[in-house]
């Protein structure tokens, strides 16, 4: 027989062991789920540098078919945007209703105008507000890494402004469009890689 103190004592124990594993089951469960939505949207970047390497060499393509082109992807970066705002377990993708809504009105105005500088502009500053909403979550909960992003968002300012601009107007557009889509695609990548490396700490904070 058990005084009451033991028996007390071995009831917390049995209830904060299957506490314990239930937690563990419930966050290595919601890692699953946050490394999913992040190598998805890792392959994604990984078709654009192809899809920017296939723009860069086929320069006899059609200023319309450039437009196709990259609206498709747009509206399929958008997608992904709005099944990870589905999300709800992870404070990261909260607003990514708001980029994949921004995303296909970008995509939208593609197919209407044709103006592929203009709108692939557009996109990469969608993907610089991104960037600075991981950036803003992560200083909230004192990640060092946070400056990285913001680095990472500067580098895609630049980068939209330089195609608002097109220095290089002797490239083709196909040549030009391929070569912004390659650098911006590195980029993200490179963060979504960062992203992945830390979100187990993030969601450990959560």
């Amino acid at each position: 027989m058990y005084t009451d103190n033991e028996f007390n004592n071995k009831k917390n124990s049995l209830f904060g062991n299957l506490f314990r594993k239930r937690t563990k089951r419930l966050f290595n469960d919601f890692e699953k789920k946050f490394n999913q939505v992040v190598n998805v949207k890792m392959i994604i970047q990984i078709i654009c540098i192809i899809t920017g390497l296939c723009l860069f060499l086929l320069t006899g393509l059609s200023d319309t078919v450039v437009a196709y082109v990259v609206a498709v992807y747009v509206i399929v970066w958008s997608i992904n945007s709005l099944s990870a705002s589905r999300s709800q377990e992870y404070n990261l993708f909260k607003r990514f209703l708001i980029y994949a809504i921004l995303g296909i009105i970008t995509a939208v105005a593609l197919i209407i105008t044709k103006n592929v500088p203009l709108c692939l502009g557009l996109w990469i500053l969608i993907e610089m507000l991104v960037k600075l909403d991981f950036m803003f979550q992560f200083k909230k909960i004192s990640l060092s890494s946070w400056t990285v992003l913001l680095g990472y968002s500067i580098f895609l300012l630049m980068f939209a402004i330089l195609i608002f601009v097109n220095p290089l107007k002797q490239l083709l557009l196909t040549e030009f469009t391929g070569v912004m889509l390659i650098l911006t695609s590195i980029l993200n990548l490179t963060a979504l890689n960062l992203v992945k490396t830390i979100g187990v700490d993030y969601l450990n904070d959560f």
